[in-house]
Protein backbone atom coordinates (compact mmCIF):
# COMPACT_ATOMS: atom_id res chain seq x y z
CA UNK A 1 0.00 0.00 0.00
CA UNK A 2 1.17 3.13 -1.19
CA UNK A 3 1.48 5.85 1.90
CA UNK A 4 0.85 9.51 0.74
CA UNK A 5 2.53 12.45 1.85
CA UNK A 6 0.27 13.64 4.65
CA UNK A 7 0.74 10.02 6.00
CA UNK A 8 4.35 10.15 6.41
CA UNK A 9 4.01 13.38 7.63
CA UNK A 10 1.98 11.45 10.44
CA UNK A 11 4.22 8.51 10.52
CA UNK A 12 7.23 10.68 11.09
CA UNK A 13 5.40 13.34 13.21
CA UNK A 14 3.93 10.38 15.75
CA UNK A 15 7.58 8.83 15.85
CA UNK A 16 9.60 11.59 16.65
CA UNK A 17 6.90 13.30 19.08
CA UNK A 18 7.13 9.65 20.80
CA UNK A 19 10.48 10.15 21.25
CA UNK A 20 11.14 13.47 21.39
CA UNK A 21 8.36 15.37 23.13
CA UNK A 22 5.96 18.31 21.64
CA UNK A 23 8.71 20.39 22.54
CA UNK A 24 11.89 18.64 21.32
CA UNK A 25 10.55 18.25 17.89
CA UNK A 26 10.80 20.94 14.94
CA UNK A 27 9.33 20.92 11.75
CA UNK A 28 12.21 20.44 9.94
CA UNK A 29 12.82 17.35 11.43
CA UNK A 30 9.49 15.98 10.61
CA UNK A 31 9.83 17.00 7.20
CA UNK A 32 13.12 15.37 6.84
CA UNK A 33 11.93 11.77 8.59
CA UNK A 34 8.90 11.97 6.50
CA UNK A 35 10.53 12.73 3.24
CA UNK A 36 8.94 16.14 2.00
CA UNK A 37 9.17 19.59 1.93
CA UNK A 38 8.88 21.59 4.85
CA UNK A 39 6.38 23.60 2.54
CA UNK A 40 4.62 20.32 2.52
CA UNK A 41 3.53 20.23 5.99
CA UNK A 42 2.47 23.72 5.80
CA UNK A 43 0.50 22.92 2.94
CA UNK A 44 -1.63 20.55 5.35
CA UNK A 45 -0.98 22.60 8.61
CA UNK A 46 -0.62 25.93 10.03
CA UNK A 47 1.79 25.04 12.44
CA UNK A 48 3.48 22.21 15.05
CA UNK A 49 0.40 22.57 17.50
CA UNK A 50 -2.19 21.47 14.44
CA UNK A 51 -0.17 18.75 13.50
CA UNK A 52 -0.26 17.37 17.18
CA UNK A 53 -3.99 18.27 17.19
CA UNK A 54 -4.77 16.90 13.71
CA UNK A 55 -2.54 13.32 14.82
CA UNK A 56 -4.43 12.83 18.11
CA UNK A 57 -7.64 13.33 16.27
CA UNK A 58 -6.59 11.03 13.41
CA UNK A 59 -5.63 8.31 16.38
CA UNK A 60 -9.30 8.52 17.50
CA UNK A 61 -10.64 9.10 14.37
CA UNK A 62 -9.44 5.44 14.17
CA UNK A 63 -10.04 4.12 17.71
CA UNK A 64 -13.75 5.20 17.31
CA UNK A 65 -14.20 3.92 14.05
CA UNK A 66 -12.91 0.58 14.81
CA UNK A 67 -15.36 0.61 17.68
CA UNK A 68 -18.54 1.49 15.34
CA UNK A 69 -17.60 -1.41 13.02
CA UNK A 70 -17.98 -3.53 15.60
CA UNK A 71 -21.10 -2.20 17.01
CA UNK A 72 -22.84 -2.95 13.79
CA UNK A 73 -21.69 -6.23 13.23
CA UNK A 74 -24.38 -9.14 14.02
CA UNK A 75 -23.00 -11.20 16.58
CA UNK A 76 -23.76 -11.64 20.37
CA UNK A 77 -23.02 -9.31 22.86
CA UNK A 78 -20.00 -11.31 24.21
CA UNK A 79 -18.62 -11.56 20.99
CA UNK A 80 -18.83 -8.14 20.45
CA UNK A 81 -17.41 -7.64 23.63
CA UNK A 82 -14.05 -9.44 22.96
CA UNK A 83 -13.35 -8.18 19.53
CA UNK A 84 -13.59 -4.73 21.30
CA UNK A 85 -10.69 -6.09 23.76
CA UNK A 86 -8.96 -7.61 20.78
CA UNK A 87 -9.31 -4.67 18.90
CA UNK A 88 -7.77 -2.27 21.26
CA UNK A 89 -5.08 -4.14 21.91
CA UNK A 90 -4.36 -4.46 18.31
CA UNK A 91 -4.76 -0.30 17.85
CA UNK A 92 -2.25 0.28 20.91
CA UNK A 93 0.29 -1.95 19.30
CA UNK A 94 -0.04 -0.43 15.58
CA UNK A 95 0.04 3.13 17.14
CA UNK A 96 3.03 2.29 19.66
CA UNK A 97 4.81 5.76 18.50
CA UNK A 98 1.40 7.83 19.19
CA UNK A 99 0.81 6.07 22.71
CA UNK A 100 4.19 7.35 23.27
CA UNK A 101 3.25 10.77 21.98
CA UNK A 102 0.19 10.72 24.12
CA UNK A 103 2.29 9.51 27.45
CA UNK A 104 4.64 12.11 26.55
CA UNK A 105 1.97 15.17 26.56
CA UNK A 106 -0.32 13.55 29.29
CA UNK A 107 -0.13 17.49 31.15
CA UNK A 108 -0.92 19.27 28.27
CA UNK A 109 -3.02 17.06 26.47
CA UNK A 110 -6.33 19.02 27.59
CA UNK A 111 -4.86 21.69 25.62
CA UNK A 112 -3.63 20.13 22.24
CA UNK A 113 -5.98 17.30 22.67
CA UNK A 114 -9.62 18.63 23.13
CA UNK A 115 -11.07 18.31 19.82
CA UNK A 116 -10.24 14.73 20.47
CA UNK A 117 -11.26 14.56 23.62
CA UNK A 118 -14.64 15.52 21.75
CA UNK A 119 -14.56 13.07 19.07
CA UNK A 120 -14.10 10.45 21.90
CA UNK A 121 -17.18 11.26 23.64
CA UNK A 122 -19.31 11.66 20.38
CA UNK A 123 -18.38 8.79 18.34
CA UNK A 124 -16.48 6.49 20.92
CA UNK A 125 -18.71 6.90 23.71
CA UNK A 126 -21.85 6.39 21.23
CA UNK A 127 -20.70 3.18 19.77
CA UNK A 128 -19.68 1.61 23.62
CA UNK A 129 -23.11 3.14 24.41
CA UNK A 130 -24.98 1.22 21.79
CA UNK A 131 -22.84 -2.32 22.94
CA UNK A 132 -23.11 -1.33 26.45
CA UNK A 133 -27.26 -1.17 26.12
CA UNK A 134 -27.38 -4.26 24.05
CA UNK A 135 -25.69 -5.72 26.62
CA UNK A 136 -28.01 -4.69 29.26
CA UNK A 137 -30.99 -5.92 27.52
CA UNK A 138 -29.27 -9.25 27.07
CA UNK A 139 -28.64 -9.18 30.85
CA UNK A 140 -24.80 -9.77 30.22
CA UNK A 141 -24.43 -6.55 32.21
CA UNK A 142 -25.97 -5.53 35.19
CA UNK A 143 -28.39 -2.94 34.04
CA UNK A 144 -28.14 -0.84 37.53
CA UNK A 145 -24.69 0.16 36.25
CA UNK A 146 -24.83 3.49 34.56
CA UNK A 147 -23.67 3.34 31.13
CA UNK A 148 -21.50 6.45 30.80
CA UNK A 149 -19.61 5.54 33.83
CA UNK A 150 -18.97 1.72 32.86
CA UNK A 151 -17.89 3.06 29.51
CA UNK A 152 -15.68 5.79 30.87
CA UNK A 153 -14.32 2.52 33.02
CA UNK A 154 -14.19 -0.22 30.11
CA UNK A 155 -12.35 2.57 27.94
CA UNK A 156 -9.90 3.14 30.94
CA UNK A 157 -9.04 -0.21 31.50
CA UNK A 158 -8.80 -0.82 27.78
CA UNK A 159 -6.70 2.33 27.08
CA UNK A 160 -4.39 2.23 30.14
CA UNK A 161 -3.11 -1.48 29.85
CA UNK A 162 -2.97 -0.91 25.73
CA UNK A 163 -1.10 2.40 26.41
CA UNK A 164 1.16 0.56 29.36
CA UNK A 165 1.25 -3.03 27.70
CA UNK A 166 2.44 -0.98 23.91
CA UNK A 167 4.85 1.62 25.32
CA UNK A 168 6.23 -0.68 28.18
CA UNK A 169 5.63 -4.41 28.47
CA UNK A 170 5.71 -5.06 24.16
CA UNK A 171 7.37 -8.31 24.99
CA UNK A 172 4.04 -9.76 26.21
CA UNK A 173 2.10 -11.39 23.83
CA UNK A 174 -0.77 -9.32 22.62
CA UNK A 175 -2.98 -12.46 22.79
CA UNK A 176 -2.25 -12.89 26.52
CA UNK A 177 -3.38 -9.54 27.27
CA UNK A 178 -6.53 -9.78 25.47
CA UNK A 179 -7.18 -12.83 27.06
CA UNK A 180 -6.02 -11.46 30.96
CA UNK A 181 -8.71 -8.20 30.08
CA UNK A 182 -11.45 -10.78 29.03
CA UNK A 183 -11.00 -12.94 31.73
CA UNK A 184 -11.63 -10.09 34.07
CA UNK A 185 -14.39 -8.53 31.91
CA UNK A 186 -16.43 -11.63 32.02
CA UNK A 187 -15.41 -13.74 35.16
CA UNK A 188 -13.55 -11.27 37.23
CA UNK A 189 -10.72 -11.82 39.39
CA UNK A 190 -11.70 -12.71 42.29
CA UNK A 191 -12.26 -16.40 43.22
CA UNK A 192 -15.61 -17.18 44.57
Amino acid sequence: MKINKKQSIYLAAATLFGKKGFEGTSLDEVAQKAGVAKGTIFYHFQNKEELFSALIQEGVERLSRGVEDIAKKDLGIKEKLSLIVDFHFTFFKEHRDMCLMILGQIGNFQKRGKKSIALIRKRYLSAMGKIIEEAKAEKVIDAKLETESLIITLFSLLAVSGVDWAIFHPDLPEKKMAETVRTLLFDGFIRK
